[in-house]
């Protein structure tokens, strides 16, 4: 009987162990999320910089409204930003990296699949307003 117990008690600590590894660290969206339709990799051209590069936007799961923006204006950073219905907005004066402070919003259109984006940032030395197409 002492033995099992014993099995019955491993079995059982032994699934528990299983089943905490399957939790996903960056939660998916539920469908009527607002957040849904940003998620994702992103292909990004500026006009005013004439750069060209990939964005990835991510769930931040500490506030129902807010998503991460990673290699926002190709600046190898993260930037935060809020969701509401199909306007994204930067949290402001962000400072990215050392020197940059953003601000800005962009408007997501579902018949084509973008984001269009316009963006101030702040260098020691200039500021520039930009605007982007994100597109999948």
């Amino acid at each position: 009987m002492k033995k099992l117990i014993f099995y019955f008690n491993l079995l059982s600590f032994s699934g528990i162990l299983i089943f905490s590894g399957c939790i996903k660290n960056n939660p998916e969206p539920s469908p009527t999320d607002a957040r849904s339709k940003f998620i994702g990799q992103w292909n990004v051209t500026e006009t005013k910089k004439k750069l060209s590069y990939q964005a990835n936007i991510t769930i931040d799961a500490s506030a129902s409204d807010k998503v991460f923006i990673y290699n926002f204006g190709d600046f190898s950073a993260k930037a935060s930003a809020s969701v509401s219905g199909n306007t994204i907005t930067l949290k402001p004066n962000q400072t990215l990296g050392t020197v940059l402070v953003i601000s800005g919003a962009g408007t997501y259109s579902s018949q084509s699949n973008t984001i269009i984006w316009s963006y101030t940032y702040t260098d020691q030395a200039d500021q520039l307003t930009v605007s982007a197409i994100y597109s999948k």
